[in-house]
């Protein structure tokens, strides 16, 4: 008979067996950064291998289109967003250190009579004197409203549920399997970070946004051009790249171009395969994001590039809404969630305890106070 202690050695010891041999044949999923950043270094070593690279030369889903012709997008965006921070309140759940702001009552949304806010212009920045820089933090990335809430549902209770197995709900921060703040997130390719959580991206925007200024980061430019497709070439150091120079992409002439500054040069960019070519660069190339330049974003819960012939890592369609200093890009906002509300949740925060205010943490004092003198008297009292 084994002793408990060994029968538990022996368990564990099968157990992490099992795991590192799943985890060797790609079929384990981790989601620390260093799981993120390789998936980042697959996508660039191997992305667009002939016959086992990423998917291209499908269809992707069509846009919603609005009556009025507008199209209907969802953002995730976080804490401190350069467009939509300021629908969050200063009022904060949970534990301070998490930072989960609430969103602002609607009559209290920073938007213009019909419902509308008007990006801010672009803003480059000047380093050093020399250079200008865009600052795509400025940039809302989105998808298709429809084709998110869908992808998400799909995958309900086998990627991620609201509650747990006791029906308490998951909370952002939990170190839970089935986390749906983190599942999100990874839909469209982001690192989300359970401990540091100001810089979460919780929240989701739906609006409606004229087509004219969304474009598509991949050949075909338009709204409508749905193919997915992408043109890299492998350098002698074995990672992908997307030269402008061999591959020169204009901007359509049937949206509205934008204007954005080259990274080390003080020129406005003339070319779209320039924006790709710069975002290959700084985000895969760099190891900081999973972009993969076909027109849908890398969906990295996904983390066997085995399967990406079966569409693993596939995930939803990625358009850019771009505004310029040459032209007013108007948002219609529709609604201001959290990840929980937009998958159903009547709260914004479910299962987050709230913060006192700090006129209730004075009287909670007091009480405590004035109930140890009290009991303190009491005891005073029995010992005569």
């Amino acid at each position: 008979m084994m002793s408990p202690t060994i029968r538990a050695l022996f368990t564990l010891f099968v157990t992490t067996t099992i795991v590192l041999g799943s985890w060797n044949q790609g079929d384990a999923r981790v989601f620390t950064k260093d799981r993120y950043e390789d998936m980042i270094a697959e996508i660039a070593t191997h992305g667009f291998d002939a016959n086992n690279g990423l998917p291209q030369g499908f269809i992707l889903p069509s846009p919603e289109y609005q009556p009025n012709g507008k199209i209907r997008v969802v953002y995730n965006f976080g804490v401190g967003d350069h467009a939509f921070g300021s629908f969050l309140s200063d009022q904060t759940v949970g534990d301070e250190k998490y930072n989960l702001h609430l969103i602002k009552d609607k009559d209290q949304w920073p938007v213009d009579d019909q419902g509308q806010i008007k990006m801010p212009k672009s803003t480059p920045d000047f380093r050093l004197g020399l250079s200008f820089e865009y600052n795509w933090g400025e940039i809302p990335w989105i998808t298709n409203e429809d084709e998110k809430k869908a992808y998400m549902m799909q995958r309900k209770g086998d990627e991620w549920s609201l509650t747990d197995s006791n029906g308490e709900y998951i909370k952002p921060y939990d170190h839970h399997p089935l986390n749906p703040w983190r599942r999100s997130a990874m839909t469209v390719g982001m690192w989300y970070d359970l401990e540091q959580q100001n810089y979460a991206n919780n929240y989701v925007v739906t609006f409606d946004v004229d087509p004219r200024y969304v474009f598509r980061p991949k050949p075909g430019q338009l709204v409508s051009q749905l193919e997915a497709e992408s043109n890299p070439m492998k350098e002698e150091n074995g990672h992908y790249v997307m030269n402008e120079a061999d591959w020169p992409l204009p901007w359509n002439p049937e949206a509205a171009i934008p204007r954005m500054f080259a990274v080390g040069s003080p020129h406005i960019l003339s070319s779209r395969s320039d924006m790709l070519h710069n975002q290959w660069t700084a985000q895969v190339l760099g190891g900081n994001f999973p972009w993969t330049g076909i027109g849908y974003t890398y969906d990295w819960y996904y983390q066997d590039r085995s399967k990406w012939s079966e569409h693993e890592g596939v995930g939803l369609s990625e358009m850019v809404v771009m505004p310029s200093s040459d032209y007013d890009v108007y948002l219609e906002i529709v609604k201001v969630e959290t990840t929980a509300q937009f998958l159903g949740a009547s709260e914004q925060f479910p299962g987050v305890p709230e913060i006192p205010e700090p006129g209730s943490l004075h009287l909670l004092w007091l009480g405590l106070v004035g109930l140890t003198q009290f009991l303190r008297c009491r005891s005073a009292d029995r010992s005569l």
